[in-house]
């Protein structure tokens, strides 16, 4: 079991207990309160005036700055001042209230050399105060712009711009009481080296991209509690706050508790499968208090559940058909106004688990001289991914054995994987030159790593034939396949084997046949080539790694066969993104319908997934997800809902199997090979 507690208690910090619900007016009459105050109070520095209309000490804010003195206060009264603010001194700068002293970037546009931002603070120790900047909408441009430390930005409107308020390698700044919203990219930027900033009581809302976003992924969390943000739900996040309708936020930001968030108790989490972390749906969580259960919850179709709850210690516990619990339990306290996060998993239970496995022969003729091939195909014919091992068993005495499946062998359901059991003469352990064993058995095993019990075998047996006896068949090379494909009825047969599981592994036994009795000298190389061959005629579209680990094959094994069936025009290539897929020669290449029916089918069964699970599951590029998903969705085959900023795909209606009919097409037509 895979548990993850994460407590959003209201804590106490420096002397102050956080808010959980304030009122905006509120808010902003305490903060008219704190600047009348502070303006009230007695002051070291120099009280300097600026007023764009006249009768004041500067007509613009610039010049008062630049002729200021540490700490001295610069009062800017009612005006629009079209101008950007650079700081390079320690110093108050207080307007007369956000709704008449406004510093707009109208026409700023391109002035560059004059910096990028309206209000740039280089200096640390600043205060600045009851301004609206607005309208300056160049990339990373920003009402406010810090690059120094312990600056007090308060009681600001920070709308209409790119970033409302961007920070730059900048520590202990405190931005508190400002309105921001609009912005085109974010309300608060945080760029890189930037700690320990306290974001507080701020409106923070309806804007572009993200509320608050921090740049460099830094795991240095920002301090972003009690703001509200446009929504009671709070601020979307994917993991964090998924229900949450306000603005989004990027990771590495403490947003809970947020103004307006109701102080309930809960739990919440996700039930997933053991080993695949795949989402259960509608699972049952039991929360129990000592014998009894007190509450329970359901989960919906992303395996998610949320449970609100009294104080108190508890034991979670997760139920569903097909499923088995298997850990063991564990108390649980969770505290008033707590948000815990407890995430399970359930294994999947032995009744739901199933393995088929087939030989392309059950009787073989074995040849002192030559090596014999059988086709072994394991197939999970549960409903669940499961994990198996083969092993080999019988009497073969003075017969080499070997199966070239190595280690533990993963199958989703229905998948199946293909390996080969080869038989030859043991030259090593003759006796007195006295002939081996004339009949032999081998039995192959596949066993459920999971669940030891679930298991399925096959035995063939095999018999030493000599003279008249001996079942010949003669070495067939490649070119010659397709004209044999292409004789009589043969073509039917083999299109009904196609499309019929078991036929298909028939159909493919055909090409082991044709390679696995051979003479001596060419066992060396025709073998591994009628495999490669073989495989391609039932898979395909395979890439090198596929054909490398179900064939067994070494890198220079694998490439040297490849080269030599590619030069003699047995098969073919095609380059598909970064993978290069191989078919046999005369196979029509389908584009991506492929694919397109395989993510139809994953969404059939888990429907609401976003493009990063997506291409998880499929073990593709998000790039080649984004091309499939856009293909099914002008297809009218999947639709997407948006949660957030985050889309979700389900299946309108499935994708019929575009793969099969063109293969139909070319069985018919006699020309697969």
């Amino acid at each position: 079991m895979v548990t993850k507690e994460t407590s959003t208690k209201p804590k106490r910090k420096n002397g102050r207990v956080s808010m959980q619900r304030v009122p905006l007016y509120v808010l902003m009459v305490f903060a008219s309160a704190v600047l009348l105050l502070m303006l009230a109070g007695e002051t070291e520095g120099k009280i300097t005036t600026v007023d764009d209309s006249g009768g004041a000490d500067y007509s613009n804010i610039q010049d008062a700055v630049d002729a200021a003195q540490e700490g001295d206060i610069i009062r800017v009264f009612d005006g629009t001042y079209n101008e950007v603010v650079w700081i390079n001194i320690t110093l108050d700068l207080i307007g007369n209230g956000s709704l008449y002293t406004i510093i707009d970037g109208t026409g700023l546009v391109g002035l560059a050399e004059t910096g990028p931002s309206l209000v740039i603070i280089q200096a640390d120790g600043c205060n600045i105060s009851s301004f609206r900047m607005t309208n300056i909408t160049n990339f990373m441009c920003a009402g406010i712009e810090i690059r120094s430390d312990n600056n007090w930005i308060f009681n600001n409107n920070c709308s209409h711009n790119d970033y409302g308020i961007l920070i730059k390698d900048s520590e202990d700044n405190v931005i508190e009481m400002n309105s921001i919203y609009s912005n085109k990219e974010a309300g608060i930027g945080i760029d890189t080296n930037s700690i320990n900033n306290s974001i507080h009581f701020n409106d923070i809302r309806n804007t572009g991209e993200y509320g608050i976003e921090v740049m460099d992924n830094s795991s240095l969390v920002t301090n972003a509690t009690n703001n509200w943000w446009g929504d009671d739900t709070g601020p979307y996040h994917p993991s964090r706050n998924p229900d949450g309708k306000g603005d989004n936020v990027s990771d590495s930001v403490e947003f809970d508790p947020w103004i307006g968030k109701e102080d309930t108790t809960k739990f919440y989490g996700s039930i997933l499968e053991k080993d695949t972390d795949l989402p259960i749906m509608n699972a049952v969580v039991h929360i129990s208090n000592g014998d009894s259960i007190i509450y329970t919850a359901y989960t919906d179709e992303n395996g998610y559940y949320e449970r609100e709850v009294e104080p108190g210690n508890y034991t979670l516990t997760a139920d569903k058909e097909g499923y088995s619990w298997f850990w063991e339990l564990e108390i649980v306290m969770i505290s008033e106004g707590e948000s815990k996060e407890y995430t399970m998993e359930l294994m999947k239970d032995q009744e739901a688990s199933s393995v088929e496995l087939t030989s392309s022969e059950s009787r073989i003729a074995l040849d002192d001289k030559d090596v014999t091939i059988v086709a072994i195909t394991v197939m999970n014919t549960g409903e669940f991914n499961d994990t198996y091992t083969l092993a080999i068993g019988g009497n073969y005495s003075g017969w080499k054995v070997s199966l070239d499946a190595i280690g533990n062998i993963s199958l989703q359901p229905g998948a199946y994987r293909i390996f080969f059991l080869s038989v030859v003469k043991d030259t090593g352990d003759s006796q007195n030159g006295e002939d081996k064993t004339e009949n032999i058995t081998v039995t192959i095993t596949a066993t459920s790593v999971i669940h030891g019990e679930v298991q399925d075998s096959v035995t063939i047996e095999g018999r030493l034939e000599s003279g008249d006896d001996r079942f010949e068949v003669p070495y067939v090379p490649p070119a010659a396949i397709g004209l044999g494909f292409a004789a009589g009825g043969m073509v039917s047969v083999f299109a009904a084997l196609r499309f019929y599981e078991p036929g298909r592994f028939k159909l493919f036994s055909l090409f082991i046949f044709l390679y696995s009795r051979i003479r001596k000298d060419t066992v060396e190389d025709s073998v591994p080539r009628g495999m490669i061959v073989g495989y391609l005629a039932m898979n395909p579209g395979s890439h090198y790694n596929t054909l490398k680990r179900d064939l067994g094959f070494g890198n220079n094994k694998l490439t040297y066969h490849l080269d030599v069936l590619g030069k003699s025009n047995t098969i073919k290539s095609r380059k598909d993104g970064r993978l290069l897929r191989y078919y046999p020669k005369r196979y029509k290449i389908p584009e991506v319908e492929g694919e397109m029916k395989r993510l139809s089918e994953i969404l059939l069964e888990v429907p609401r997934l976003n493009r990063k699970q997506i291409a998880k599951i499929m073990q593709v590029s998000p790039n080649t997800v984004s091309k499939l998903v856009d293909a099914l969705i002008e297809k009218g085959k999947i639709r997407y809902e948006m949660r957030g900023k985050e889309k979700l795909y389900s299946v309108i209606e499935p994708v019929s199997s575009f793969h099969e009919q063109s293969i139909t097409h070319e069985m018919r037509s006699g020309e697969h090979l």
